[in-house]
């Protein structure tokens, strides 16, 4: 409610995200929805994307007892490639994220 109101007062477009919105069974259809999210968002800017659950898309990444997910590993990568600005410009989207569960986000996307 608190964004939807920064974004109401701000007089920015509101995109909420869910884990499920974003990820995909099967190889590259999670990197195509988190491309399509930011095009969206900067067709539509000044735009607020909103995370919610931020630690189920981006859980700490393991370095011992067990690997981690391709999918996973993938979306990260795209999602904060995207975020930085590297392939393109990001002016006028803001990203925000809730987790109850900060201890489980993976430290780069917390930087």
């Amino acid at each position: 409610m608190i964004v939807r109101a920064l974004a109401m007062t701000a007089n920015a477009r509101f995109l909420c995200v869910s884990p499920s919105t974003l990820l995909r069974r099967y190889v590259g259809e999670t990197n195509i929805n988190v491309r399509a999210l930011f095009s969206l968002a900067q067709k539509i800017s000044p735009c607020i994307i909103f995370i919610d659950e931020v630690e189920g898309l981006f859980r700490e990444r393991r370095t011992s007892g067990g690997e981690e997910h391709e999918v996973s590993r993938e979306l990260k990568t795209e999602f904060m490639q995207l975020w930085d600005g590297i392939h393109k410009s990001n002016e006028g989207v803001i990203i925000v994220g809730a987790t109850n569960r900060p201890f489980d986000v993976d430290s780069a996307l917390l930087r």
